[in-house]
């Protein structure tokens, strides 16, 4: 793996991971609901993978190629619905959403790190995407880790 491609997705990794546990650590302070808090915990885990990942890669790639390929798989589905709903994104995403009801798609991008979550919200409309950009790196990790393996 080049050096480019590993300092890249190592500072996506880290700088996303250290952002979403500060924002996370901000949103678990604030909540007076101990059931709001409690979902936020496995994010802020998430987050702190992230972090482990990234340093991993900047500083341990081979090893640490298929952690960062997992890592990122977690941040490629986006589903939302009435019953449950999930999104997480670490560093940077590129989501294309699908709202089958209206037949209407829109986009979502930024660089920065993000999760949502729901349980139970009567009249929450089937919306359900994908992290193009998870989902590249996802591939590429995939991808570097047959070439580099033994």
């Amino acid at each position: 793996m080049n050096q480019w491609e590993r300092r890249i997705l190592g500072v996506l990794a880290l700088g996303g991971g250290f952002l979403g546990i500060v924002l996370g650590l901000a949103l678990l302070f604030s909540q007076s609901n101990v059931l709001t808090g409690a979902l936020v915990v496995p994010f802020l885990a998430l987050y702190a993978w992230g972090i482990w990942c990234g340093l991993r890669m900047l500083e341990e790639p081979k090893r640490a190629i298929k952690m960062n390929a997992w890592f990122w798989a977690t941040q490629i589905p986006y589903v939302m619905s009435s019953i449950a709903g999930y999104f997480f994104a670490s560093g940077s995403l590129l989501y294309v959403i699908y709202e089958p009801s209206q037949a209407h798609v829109s986009m979502l991008w930024r660089f920065g790190s993000q999760f949502q979550y729901s349980l139970f919200e009567a009249g929450k409309p089937f919306v359900f995407g994908v992290n193009l950009l998870a989902l590249f790196v996802f591939l590429w990790l995939i991808y570097r880790s047959r070439r580099v393996a033994p």
